[in-house]
């Protein structure tokens, strides 16, 4: 299994981030994460509803000769209320404060350890479904939280490493980390 950070988004500080779209640099480097997921063979592409991660899993799929399936749960953290940070700062703050008290609502609507279970309930269902490779494109938050729990690795380290996109491969073999597909 594949687990795909969406590309960089258009930042549109009006607009509730789960509405966002794919900036023009953002579907330039799904371009690229393509060109790089190929080499995995890859049979499926699933997607979190929100356009951004949609919009990636289209252009990966597209360019592979595949289809996407949208599933519900794959989503981000729900941050429903929450302000838009202008400072960047922030925004960590907030992420890191989930992180270090997974089981309250510090930063959303959502615990992070709801948030984890939640989007692991959506990936045991894609791999019920069968596919040997598929490629999951969601979210920076719940792809930490989940690889954190598999892996013994601290949620916040690895949210740290990734960028828009990245992507982790999971299978038998001890994971080997966060793919920047600028590295």
């Amino acid at each position: 299994m594949i687990l795909v950070r969406h590309a960089q988004p258009e930042i549109e500080p009006h607009v509730d981030p789960t509405r966002w779209r794919l900036s023009a640099s953002g579907r330039a480097a799904a371009q690229v994460l393509a060109k790089r997921l190929r080499h995995f063979g890859p049979d499926a592409v699933f997607a979190s509803v929100e356009p951004k991660a949609k919009e990636t899993a289209d252009i990966v799929a597209s360019s592979l000769g595949l289809s996407v399936t949208e599933v519900p749960g794959l989503h981000e953290q729900e941050r429903g209320g929450v302000p838009f940070f202008a400072a960047p700062a922030e925004y960590r703050e907030a992420v890191l404060a989930l992180f270090a008290t997974p089981d309250a609502c510090v930063f959303g609507s959502e615990s992070g350890s709801a948030a984890r279970l939640r989007f692991a309930a959506a990936v045991d269902g894609v791999s019920r479904a069968g596919p040997r490779q598929p490629v999951i494109v969601a979210h920076g938050t719940v792809i930490a939280l989940y690889i954190a729990e598999r892996s013994g690795r601290a949620a916040a380290d690895l949210w740290q490493q990734m960028r828009m996109p990245c992507f982790a491969v999971l299978d038998d073999a001890p994971f080997t980390g966060i793919q920047n597909i600028d590295e």
